[in-house]
């Protein structure tokens, strides 16, 4: 019982830490380019 639900969070626990590592490679982009703006301006 306990390997079944073991087996079945596992995906679901890369697919979290993918949507939090995307989301900060985002945002760290997104403060890069805001950041190269805003000393070029």
């Amino acid at each position: 019982m306990f390997s079944l639900t073991f087996e079945h969070l596992q995906p679901l626990k890369f697919f979290v830490w993918g949507i939090i590592a995307g989301g900060l490679l985002f945002y760290a982009f997104l403060g890069i380019f805001v950041f190269k703006d805003s000393i070029y301006s």
